[in-house]
């Protein structure tokens, strides 16, 4: 407490004014020195933190921090000669100074030290040039920066065009690192032509793309594949969806990303081998088809004439084997004067002008016979005009030859019978012109002198006699049909057609009416059906439905009640006509002797007639090309059924 005290009071000592005699010039001059002084010393200070705060990368900022205190120290010491102008605290100004000592010496000692390390510290003429220096290697840092710059954003601008180019290649292409088979880019197309998107393909590998079975041997290949070489091949890959297609891939060794890869281009050929494979099953079926041909000799030549392919029927044909023929000329299969008339070059000179020769000539066998041939020749060009060879394809037609010399000769033989019968037929129509008149001149004097007899000798015969008579004139009138009705048979066979649409509802509704006016006593009914057409010859169709009709009216004049039909139907899928009746009918064993002339199958006492009225009906129907049958069974009635084949343009 006692050194505290003594410390900080003044004691017995005086103050510095007094050593001044408190002269007031003295005592201020004095103390604004020391306050001057001791302001500067405290500045300095804060100056020098300040600095070293702010180049915190100063090698010596300690001795900053020494020097700092010392200054402290001394401004200290000259507030303290202020403060003892008036108060007497030597001591503690001792004390000060003793502080403001022990601050020095340290400070001059490291000094010392500092000082060879400060001088061997750049001048400012060498800070200058190495200020200049690092200017000069800024500027040149900034260009290079600039180059570099430029460098960079070109190659952005390649590395652009080059991921344009790799997408825009029309082709499915990816790399894949060689190590780990993992697919690392991939361009559109491919994206496009698998399904996958691009994030799904570079999570795949190259095993991915493959079926499960081939990859044992992707493997292997992938670990022989030699260094730096350009690979292809042909292979089946996966697209997402599942289908399988063929490919053919070519691929070739880069650097991607630092490590070694393979650069794939694939090609999808499945159409193309669809193609390959329908055109060799084409190629197999057509050779198939050249060689199975047995009828026509189907042969190549190359454009000289000279045999390139031989066919089975070419052997058939012509008796040389494929092995003697390829390569021989063509003209060794032409007759002896044909060559000698160079007609071989010719031909194939007319073949390759005008694309296509055709003719029928002589042509000879390998044994010498000759047979009469239809030969083709076709020039073979391809797509720019070159002529490639010829086809050429003969077939035997001697038979076809000598039956159209047999046809012409029967054509002829025909056109002279034909004449004949003609001919023959003018005769025949003159003699029935002739027979009818000859004949009627007696069968009208024979009625008509019986018709006198029983008229003017009435009284005088008994009835013996006029029955006799009325039995002549019965027959000499039956005898007059019959010559009408042959008449009507011959006039039927030599009449010319004229085809046209008829109404054959129309004929039967008049021939009905016609029927029941002649007999309106009985009672019948008569079913014509509608819209009964047919191409035919009016005329005689009329005539037929009279005969078929007046058949059934008169088979069914026994029955109490007759019933008649016309219609048609369908019998074996063609359109047939018939006339239906429920009158007598007729035993079906006999059903053979209907239409021929003369020929009856019931007693004329019963149903009169002259056998003659179905023949007509028959040729009528043959006339028209079709066709007539009946069915029937005794008190069954009968059916009778037509067909008309005859179309517009003849008969």
């Amino acid at each position: 407490m006692d050194f505290f005290r003594q410390l900080f009071l003044s004691g017995d000592f005086q103050p510095h004014g007094f050593c001044y005699r408190w002269n007031s010039g003295l005592v201020w001059l004095n103390v604004l020195s020391d306050a001057l002084i001791a302001l500067a010393y405290f500045t300095i200070p804060f100056t020098l933190l300040w600095f070293i705060r702010k180049r915190r990368d100063l090698p010596f900022s300690w001795m900053f921090a020494l020097f700092g205190v010392f200054i402290i120290a001394c401004g200290t010491t000259h507030v303290m000669e202020v403060w003892n102008l008036w108060h007497a605290q030597y001591w503690l100004a001792g004390i000060i100074k003793a502080i403001t000592a022990l601050a020095s010496i340290p400070t001059a000692i490291l000094l010392v030290q500092l000082v060879p390390k400060a001088l061997a510290l750049p001048s400012p003429d060498e800070l200058k040039k190495v200020n200049r220096h690092v200017v000069d290697r800024t500027e040149e840092l900034g260009r290079a920066n600039a180059e570099l710059a430029r460098a960079n954003k070109a190659l952005l601008q390649y590395q652009d065009q080059q991921r344009l180019v790799f997408d825009s290649i029309p082709y499915p292409v990816w790399v894949y690192e060689s190590y780990t088979l993992a697919i690392k880019d991939v361009n559109q197309s491919a994206i496009r032509s698998y399904g996958y998107s691009r994030e799904e393909f570079l999570s795949l590998t190259i095993k991915d793309l493959r079926p499960a079975e081939d990859t044992p041997a992707l493997l292997e290949n992938a670990k022989k594949a030699p260094e730096g070489a350009e690979t292809a091949g042909s292979c089946k890959h996966r697209k997402k969806n599942g289908d399988l297609i063929d490919v053919e891939i070519t691929s070739g060794t880069v650097v991607f990303e630092g490590r070694d890869a393979r650069l794939v281009v694939a090609t999808d050929v499945t159409e193309r081998k669809q193609t390959e494979e329908a055109l060799r099953q084409s190629d197999e079926r057509l050779n198939l088809l050249v060689q199975g041909v047995k009828d026509y000799a189907i042969l190549m030549l190359d454009p000289e004439g000279r045999v390139t392919t031989w066919n089975d029927g070419a052997e058939r044909i012509k008796g040389y084997r494929a092995e003697e023929a390829i390569g021989q000329h063509f003209s060794k299969f032409y007759t002896p004067e044909a060559v000698a008339q160079d007609k071989p070059s010719q031909d194939l000179k007319i073949a390759a002008e005008q694309w296509r020769f055709e003719e029928e000539g002589w042509r000879v066998r390998k044994d010498g016979t000759r047979f009469w041939a239809n030969v083709v020749i076709t020039a073979l060009r391809d797509k720019t005009g070159q002529l490639r060879g010829f086809g050429k394809v003969t077939r035997d037609i001697t038979e076809r030859r000598q039956a159209a010399e047999e046809v012409e000769r029967q054509r002829n033989e025909l056109a002279r019978s034909n004449a004949e019968l003609i001919a023959t037929n003018n005769e025949l129509e003159a003699f029935s012109y002739s027979v009818s008149h000859d004949l009627r001149a007696p069968l009208r004097s024979i009625d008509g002198f019986s018709l006198a007899l029983l008229e003017d000798y009435e009284e005088k015969l008994d009835a013996g006699g006029k029955d006799n008579l009325h039995r002549v004139r019965a027959a000499t009138q039956r005898m007059g049909v019959l010559i009408d009705d042959l008449l009507n048979l011959s006039r039927v066979t030599r009449t010319e057609m004229k085809l046209q649409r008829v109404d054959l509802s129309a004929i039967g509704r008049s021939v009905a009416t016609d029927l029941k006016n002649s007999q309106p006593e009985r009672r019948s009914e008569f079913s014509v059906q509608e819209d009964l057409e047919a191409y035919a010859d009016s005329h005689l169709m009329r005539i037929a439905l009279e005969n078929l009709l007046g058949n059934a009216w008169k088979f069914t004049s026994k029955r109490e009640s007759a019933c008649i039909e016309f219609g048609k139907t369908h019998c074996n899928g063609s359109l047939a006509y018939f006339v239906r009746d429920n009158g007598a009918g007729f035993d079906p064993a006999r059903a053979e002797r209907l239409f021929g002339a003369f020929q009856r199958l019931h007693d004329t006492n019963d149903f009169p007639g002259t056998g003659v009225g179905l023949a007509t009906v028959q040729r009528i129907i043959h006339r028209h090309g079709g066709r007539i049958w009946a069915e029937s069974a005794v008190e069954r009635g009968a059916t009778f059924y037509f067909t008309l084949e005859a179309r517009q343009g003849g008969a």
